[in-house]
């Protein structure tokens, strides 16, 4: 069995592992019981425990139908310093929370598959994508200067099959920009 910790252990480390996956105006709060806190950010709810014990099922239910219900258009979260019963994980998985493991040394581990989804959705990885995406633009418009500029029939048709593409990235673009 574990050591216990207090919560302020937690809220720092946990708040800073949140902000690092890309979510806003992270804020961790004490919950009710001693052992138990509140998260809040943009697009995210969760709780967290520091019991030393394994969560069992019947919390992960219980904040499932009281809280995560509740906010439907948020992403779910859910951190344990005790680590998950098997059940506990099998219905989070099931259900998309996020399950993440906090040892005593300050690592945050992902639990689950939307956990580890998460850890992927890191903000670097976004702005790469973007980055790619505009290379592939200023590639594109480079290759319709070149096809206009030395061949006359066949620039013509370059210049299509560019120009089409340029307008699809356009698209696409201006569509992962504006999704949030």
């Amino acid at each position: 069995m574990k050591t216990k910790i207090a919560r302020q252990a937690m809220f720092p480390r946990v708040a800073a592992h949140l902000r690092v996956m890309g979510f806003e105006n992270v804020s961790t709060r004490r919950g009710k019981a001693d052992d138990l806190f509140h998260l809040d950010g943009k697009g995210l709810v969760g709780r967290g425990t520091v019991r030393a014990m394994p969560v069992d099922l019947a919390h992960i239910e219980e904040v499932y139908s009281s809280v995560f219900l509740k906010k439907e258009g948020c992403r779910w979260v859910h951190f344990s310093y005790g680590g998950y019963a098997d059940d506990a994980r099998k219905f989070a998985n099931i259900r998309g929370i996020a399950l993440f493991e906090y040892a005593a040394n300050g690592e945050i581990r992902p639990v689950t598959s939307s956990a580890k989804r998460l850890l992927r959705r890191r903000p670097d990885s976004e702005v790469t994508r973007r980055l790619r995406r505009a290379l592939w633009l200023v590639v594109a418009a480079g290759l319709l200067v070149i096809g206009v500029v030395y061949w006359k029939v066949v620039g013509l048709v370059v210049a299509a099959v560019v120009v089409g593409a340029v307008l699809i990235g356009v698209l696409h673009f201006k569509e992962m920009t504006t999704r949030r």
